[in-house]
């Protein structure tokens, strides 16, 4: 359920957030309070209990005009076009994949798991620059194409750019009050502009700071 909630979610709803100290998704309580649903706890056979959840007339109406808001965007927004994004002419079934066997190992179970859902491609491996990247293995060799992407949280970015915490020196050349050359080409940005890809892009997610 998680899995499926996740892709029209901007919230994490696997880990506890550093506020409310829970996940996005322990919000039924709240949806109780609200009388939006209800909770009944069920003895089955081996007279163990199970929680079921129900919509009360409220809450249908609502998760209604949720749907059909989603089905509008859906329809307003056209989904990413991966060909298009990275100029090529390279069918999906040909792409794979790649991720960098450093992410987080949390993370990286996920992400797995989701690729193997959507029947993507993927393999795991040691890149020098960037968590991910995409191949083509359609020929003989295999090709690499123009596209790094790093991923970061919103924390880990303002730490970045602010030069403090862990991250102190990940993007040293784009933090507040540099000038561009302090980072003796040791920093994430360097590294990725020097390994050959012309396309960098940053997925910042999670939590905001």
């Amino acid at each position: 359920l998680k899995r499926q909630a996740q892709r029209r979610c901007r919230s994490n709803l696997y880990d506890k957030g550093r506020i409310r100290g829970r996940s996005a998704f322990a919000c039924m309580d709240g949806l109780v309070e609200k009388q939006l649903a209800r909770k009944e706890i069920i003895r089955d056979s081996s007279r163990d209990e199970i929680e079921k959840w129900g919509l009360l007339t409220k809450g249908e109406r609502l998760g209604q005009f949720c749907f059909d808001f989603d089905r509008a965007v859906e329809h307003t927004i056209p989904e990413w076009n991966v060909q298009a994004t990275l100029r090529g002419s390279v069918p999906r079934k040909n792409l794979t994949l790649c991720l960098d066997n450093r992410e987080d190992d949390l993370f990286l179970r996920r992400l797995k798991q989701r690729c193997e859902d959507e029947n993507v491609s993927f393999v795991e491996r040691d890149l020098p620059a960037g968590d991910y990247l995409f191949l083509d293995q359609s020929g003989m060799q295999e090709c690499i194409l123009p596209v790094v992407v790093e991923r970061k949280s919103w924390s880990d970015l303002a730490d970045s750019c602010l030069g403090k915490g862990r991250a102190a020196q990940r993007l040293e050349c784009v933090k507040l009050g540099s000038h561009g050359n302090e980072c003796s080409g040791n920093c994430q940005l360097d590294k990725m502009k020097r390994c050959g890809c012309s396309k960098i892009l940053f997925i910042v997610e999670g939590e905001r700071c």
